[in-house]
């Protein structure tokens, strides 16, 4: 049986292991983006923050599957504010198709299959502030029982 968070350190390696994404967020649910200003000026960064909690659904003649629902969130902070287009036509396209593969989230630990109608989609519209650029795919996964 496996549990939620089974799929979550499951999702962490691989965000770093096919994403290189290696730096999350202090907080998850925090919307502070003050902790990417330790990065000297001049240089890139991408950091990401997962929001995850438990749905439960009723499928079949009383069989209870749990349900995950997910959100990665990841924010990238340019190198230069003119730099907007060496990410957003390489590595942020690269990640979204990554993250929009129903085969990317059903080979995570503890996940049995991912929700038909529910995933994974881009959750937020792309957005910029300042030299930030924030984004999100959101996921509803049934965890193995």
């Amino acid at each position: 049986m496996s549990t939620l968070m089974d799929v979550i350190g499951s999702l962490r390696t691989e965000l770093t292991a096919q994403l290189s994404l290696s730096t999350q967020f202090a907080g998850d649910y925090d919307d502070e983006l003050e902790t990417m200003s330790a990065v000297a000026v001049g240089q890139a960064q991408t950091m990401y923050r997962i929001r995850h909690q438990y749905q439960t659904a009723l499928e079949g003649s009383n069989v209870t599957w749990k349900q995950g629902f997910i959100e990665i969130e990841i924010a990238h902070r340019l190198s230069d504010a003119f730099n907007e287009r060496a990410y957003t036509e390489a590595a942020m396209q690269t990640q979204q198709l990554t993250l929009l593969d129903r085969a990317f989230w059903r080979d995570l630990t503890g996940v049995y299959e991912v929700e038909e109608s529910d995933g994974p989609e881009v959750g937020l519209d792309v957005e910029r502030a300042g030299n930030v650029i924030r984004w999100s795919v959101v996921c509803l996964v049934r965890i193995v029982t």
